[in-house]
C-alpha cells in the first residue's frame, strides 16, 4: 500500500509512533530525479548519455520504492514523492464507530453501463488493506491511498468535493488504475518510436510538440 500525504507534520503526527521505519529527513532523491528528467525533456534533451543514465537511475529508485510495499504496513510519501517511511500502521476508526456505514463512490472503467456506483463501504467486497485505506482517507481528507491487490488490480482512494461551493463531497475509489498505466506505457512506446524515427530521418519528422534540440 502506498499512501500520499501533505508535506507537513500534522498528518504524520496523527500516526503517532506507528511508522516503524521513518526517515529523520524525508528523502527527496526520487522527486529530484523526476524533476531533472522533466527539465531535460523540456529543454529538448531527448537523446543523451546523461538522460539515459538519469532515467535508468530513476527506474532503479522507483523499483526500490515499490519493494518497500512488500513490508507489512503502508509506504508514506509526500505529494512531491519525498519518502517519509514505510511499514506504517494506519490508524482508522473501527467499523461502526463514529462513522457507521460510510458511503463511497466507485469508478470502474470496465462497467460500461454505469461507470460510477455508490454504495456503503461494508457492501464492498474488499480485503482488510482496502478497507483500512478507505477509512484512513475518510478520516484524513488530504491523503490518497493506493492499494494493489494480489491479482494485480490497483485502486486509489481519494476524498473529492464538487459543486459551485464544494457543497458535495464523498470518498471516491478509482479502480483498475493499472489499465491507465498500460495506456500510458503504450503511448510512451509510440512516442519513443516517433522520436527514434525522427533522429534517423531528420528534424522535419519530429513528433508534434517537440522543438529543436536533437543534434
Amino acid at each position: 500500500m502506498l499512501v500520499v500525504v501533505p508535506d507537513n507534520d500534522d498528518l504524520r503526527n496523527s500516526l503517532g509512533g506507528s511508522i516503524p521505519y521513518e526517515a529523520e529527513d524525508p528523502s527527496s532523491a526520487l522527486s529530484d530525479l523526476i524533476a531533472r528528467v522533466s527539465d531535460m525533456h523540456a529543454d529538448g534533451i531527448l537523446q543523451s548519455e546523461e538522460l539515459g543514465f538519469t532515467e535508468s537511475y530513476l527506474d532503479t529508485l522507483a523499483e526500490a520504492l515499490a519493494a518497500l510495499t512488500s513490508v507489512d504496513g503502508a509506504v508514506l510519501v509526500t505529494y512531491d514523492l519525498k519518502i517519509i517511511g514505510f511499514g506504517a500502521k494506519l490508524k482508522v476508526a473501527p467499523a461502526g464507530t463514529g462513522t457507521e456505514q460510510p458511503s463511497i463512490v466507485i469508478y470502474d472503467p470496465l462497467e460500461h453501463t454505469e461507470s460510477a456506483t455508490a454504495r456503503t463501504l461494508d457492501e464492498c467486497d474488499w480485503g482488510m488493506r482496502h478497507h483500512s485505506a478507505a477509512r484512513f482517507v475518510l478520516a484524513n481528507h488530504e491523503a490518497m491511498a493506493f492499494v494493489a491487490s494480489q491479482d494485480g488490480t490497483v485502486t486509489v482512494f481519494v476524498w473529492e468535493e464538487w459543486g459551485d461551493s464544494n457543497q458535495y463531497s464523498s470518498l471516491v475509489a478509482y479502480t483498475r488504475l493499472e489499465l491507465t498505466m498500460f495506456d500510458f506505457a503504450y503511448d510512451s512506446l509510440a512516442f519513443t518510436s516517433q522520436v527514434n524515427e525522427a533522429v534517423a530521418w531528420g528534424e522535419d519528422t519530429w513528433p508534434v510538440g517537440i522543438g529543436s534540440g536533437i543534434k
